[in-house]
Parts: C-alpha cells; sequence; structure tokens
C-alpha cells in the first residue's frame, strides 16, 4: 500500500516538475523573440546605435518600446506596431526619474512595478504601473513631454 502511494506522489512530481519547466521555458522563450524582434525592427527602422531597453506597452494599441542612444549618443524612444514606428528624442521628454518621483509623492508608500513610455494615437505619456497600500493596482498616465498626470485607474482587485 505504502508503496503504491510512494510511486503515485513520484509520477505526480515528476509531472508537476515537466509542466513547471515547460511553463518556464515558454516564457523565456517568449522574452527572447520579443528582444530578437526589437532588436531587427531597431536594425530596419531607426538609427539607433545603442538599446538600453526592451519594454512592451499594452494600450488601445501594443506596442514595442525601445529606449536607447543614436549614432551620435543622443536618448531616443522608438514605438514599433505592426501597423507603424514613432520615434522621438528622450531630451525633450519629461525625465522617467521625474515620472517616478511624481508618482512617489501621489502614491506615497506604493510600489512601483514598471515606468513605460506608451502612445495612444498621436499622444505619447509615461504608463506607471504601481501597487498601493490597498495592495491594489493603479495605472497612471503622465504626458510625455510635460509631466503632467492625464489619468488614473485603480483595479478594485488585490495583487495576490
Amino acid at each position: 500500500m505504502w508503496k503504491r502511494i510512494l510511486i503515485i506522489s513520484a509520477c505526480a512530481l515528476v509531472v508537476l516538475g515537466a509542466s513547471l519547466y515547460q511553463l518556464l521555458s515558454s516564457l523565456l522563450s517568449e522574452r527572447h523573440t520579443l528582444e530578437a524582434e526589437a532588436r531587427a525592427l531597431v536594425a530596419e527602422k531607426t538609427n539607433i546605435a545603442e538599446i538600453d531597453t526592451i519594454e512592451v506597452y499594452r494600450g488601445r494599441e501594443a506596442y514595442i518600446v525601445v529606449t536607447g542612444k543614436n549614432k551620435v549618443g543622443t536618448p531616443v524612444v522608438a514605438w514599433f506596431s505592426k501597423e507603424h514606428v514613432t520615434f522621438d528624442l528622450l531630451e525633450k521628454a519629461f525625465p522617467r526619474t521625474k515620472v517616478k518621483q511624481v508618482a512617489e509623492a501621489s502614491y506615497p508608500g506604493a510600489q512601483i512595478e514598471r515606468i513605460v513610455p506608451g502612445l495612444e494615437g498621436d499622444k505619447k505619456l509615461w504608463e506607471v504601473t504601481l501597487v498601493d497600500k490597498q495592495n491594489r493596482y493603479n495605472y497612471v498616465y503622465y504626458d510625455f513631454l510635460t509631466g503632467q498626470k492625464i489619468r488614473a485607474y485603480t483595479l478594485n482587485i488585490p495583487k495576490s
């Protein structure tokens, strides 16, 4: 009897381990695919010479967002969608570090998960994802050039 339980438990652990391995492999594969796609788009459609970050913005339309430096060393950002590419100089933008400071001041005690340049139509913005003191996700949008708060959404589903 104990032998049967031990064999079934061992088999269940092997299946669980294989499933976890498959999940982690697919997640890492997606990340590598995204990075490879972003690097190909950068080489083909921009003058970005050095990539600093590769992120994804999911608004009305999904964008791969690449920040880096162009061939003369100027910080730049590019948004890639299936249909088009938008490009801008980061020196014209409200700095990411200041966006973080503004968000921290507006949401004391919150944990900032990420800050990513976004694009809604022609409107460039910063999207800040944070978890507030009540353990809820907040999405706060700031104007890309001025840093003025545009809008904010709070999900009333606690972070698990």
